[in-house]
């Protein structure tokens, strides 16, 4: 089927299927509430044990993150369970990490840095083909012109 399409109608077929692609990505974003960083909430099912706010109340300093390798390796243990961590604030100002489970807008940011990236990479290969096949072209007309011109 693509020996019959011409380029044109192959990049009106590619962009049609991004345009749609795009729209219902957005669309679907919509739907859900976006997740912000809470500033009182209770925490005393995800404090480990040993770390605790004496109020039970705690503000969320950072979002949650993906622990580093070394952090996993080390066996920290508000790393063990979901590999994710959080900063912690209590009232009294100290400061810990904790446990937590990795959130929507977190997954949709890597998803659209992972389109942004392969777009981008789509983009200079394409670029590079272009003009790889204008510069054989080239080579090419050159030689039949310098055939013609022996010719005659």
């Amino acid at each position: 089927m693509v020996d019959f399409c011409s380029k044109k109608k192959m990049a009106l077929a590619i962009f049609l299927l991004f345009s749609i692609s795009v729209v219902i990505l957005m669309v679907e974003s919509a739907w859900p509430t976006r997740h912000k960083i809470q500033e009182v909430k209770y925490l005393s099912h995800l404090v480990p044990l040993n770390k605790s706010c004496p109020s039970k109340k705690a503000k969320a300093i950072s979002d949650c993150e993906r622990c580093s390798k070394d952090e996993l390796r080390k066996l920290q243990p508000e790393c063990q369970e979901t590999g994710f961590k959080q900063k912690i604030q209590c009232d009294n100002k100290e400061t810990f990490y904790q446990n937590c489970e990795i959130t929507p807008y977190i997954d949709e940011r890597n998803f659209w840095i992972f389109q942004v990236v392969t777009f981008t990479l789509f983009a200079a290969s394409y670029s590079m083909v272009r003009v790889r096949q204008k510069k054989l072209d080239g080579l090419l007309m050159d030689k039949i012109n310098r055939q013609i011109a022996s010719g005659i």
